[in-house]
């Protein structure tokens, strides 16, 4: 018992990223959302911690759910946040997060 104390002590767990994290990941993609050209290197690296984060359904739904808050206080295209993953080379889905978006599916 006190070697599964000590083991479960130091696992690591992933857990969905607070939600003021992921404003700050995609906070400088706002440019590429808006038209830009492509994204930039601090957007690709948000992006790329904010993936590291997400492990599971629930992470994504979170994570969906924060963003359908976020996203429309600074104006977007939601068609251009499922291009940032393939223009950054990042494995991440986002999906087209209107506030009709079912982050559930």
């Amino acid at each position: 018992m006190l070697l599964f104390l000590i083991t479960s002590a130091f696992t690591e767990t992933a857990v969905a990223p607070p939600c003021g994290d992921v404003i700050w990941a995609i906070l400088p993609c706002d440019g590429f959302l808006n038209g830009g050209t492509s994204p930039n290197r601090r957007c690709c690296s948000g992006v790329g911690d904010l993936a590291d984060h997400i492990k599971t359904k629930p992470d994504e739904e979170t994570v969906c759910q924060c963003l359908q808050q976020v996203l429309p206080l600074i104006g977007y295209d939601p068609k251009r946040l499922p291009l940032i993953p393939s223009k950054c080379n990042v494995d991440i889905y986002f999906p087209n997060i209107t506030d009709t978006t079912d982050c559930s599916k």
